[in-house]
């Protein structure tokens, strides 16, 4: 029924952006910064509204970076330490995607042959 699609996506909803930002939390941490989850949380989410913004680079590249800078600045992160976590996590969560993606795209061809 209608109600219960609409209960079950909300879950699952909240489930995935919580393992989103927990598993960013654990990528800040092993490249040996320290930023409390909950700012994480602001940051993250800032950089989801960054797709209301007209202009983006390729894959993001530049404005989530400045939109991470500019919250963690604002939480006395300094500059410096804002800009390589900002272009790790980022290069880093693009290339785990992608390869990610790309052992997807082999297992479905398998299927697909």
């Amino acid at each position: 029924s209608s109600p219960n699609l609409l209960f079950t996506n909300l879950v699952l909803s909240v489930l995935v952006s919580f393992f989103s930002f927990l598993s960013t939390y654990v990528l800040v941490l092993s490249l040996g910064f320290y930023v409390p989850f909950w700012i994480l949380v602001i940051v993250i989410t800032s950089t989801l509204l960054s797709n209301f913004i007209p202009v983006n680079g390729i894959a993001g590249i530049g404005t989530i970076e400045a939109i991470w800078v500019a919250v963690l600045s604002y939480f006395g992160y300094n500059f410096e330490s804002a800009v390589i976590l900002s272009f790790s996590t980022h290069i880093l969560q693009l290339l785990l995607t992608s390869i990610i993606g790309f052992i997807g795209f082999i297992q479905i061809r398998k299927f697909i042959a």
